[in-house]
């Protein structure tokens, strides 16, 4: 029964807001992250699935806080695309066109532009990058290939309130199924 969902596709706020991403562990085990901005409710996420939870779920807050200029240690899972084909109606609306992967050889741009939106500098130095697909099913239940990319590496801080939106909104498309999720965490040492 889905009557009460919240519809993973509206705007994150504060006191509304998921994003979740899955994480592959060593011997074909696998990690699921959720951050929510509200509690989540397991029972009826995994309701008819619990043998799949390896134990039951961790929950911690998470509350983040950084400085103008500082480094920090991060990861996202991607749906690194852009759009073609868009075009300008007659009445002067926009018409999306389809998302298509970015090229390999433009996989640090995609990252380092919405950097430049979402407040942080990118050092390519430390920067890897792992590439791939996912299937993932739309509300009419047809299989979707979906191109990811998997960024690991380390950021600066050069705006507080847009990372801080980044972070809680999560950056690119395909948020329901499970991309955008930035993860940051202090550098060690």
């Amino acid at each position: 029964d889905s009557a009460g969902f919240q519809h993973v596709h509206g705007k994150r706020t504060a006191n509304q807001a998921f994003l979740f991403r899955i994480d592959p562990l060593p011997a074909g085990r696998a990690m699921i992250l959720v951050q929510s901005a509200i509690m989540p409710d397991w029972e009826y996420a995994f309701n008819n699935a619990d043998y799949l939870l390896g134990g039951p779920p961790q929950v911690r807050d998470y509350t983040p806080s950084f400085h103008k200029g500082q480094l920090l240690r991060f990861r996202l899972l991607a749906n690194a695309t852009r759009k073609i084909d868009t075009k300008t109606r007659p009445d002067g609306t926009k018409s999306n066109g389809n998302r298509v992967p970015v090229d390999s050889d433009k996989l640090v741009d995609w990252l380092k532009a919405k950097g430049e939106k979402n407040g942080f500098n990118l050092f390519e130095d430390f920067l890897t990058i792992q590439t791939g697909f996912a299937v993932g099913y739309s509300d009419d239940d047809n299989p979707k290939r979906l191109f990811y990319a998997r960024y690991e590496g380390r950021l600066q801080v050069t705006n507080i309130e847009l990372l801080l939106d980044a972070v809680m909104s999560g950056i690119g498309p395909a948020k329901g199924f499970g991309f955008g999720l930035l993860s940051i965490a202090p550098m060690k040492g």
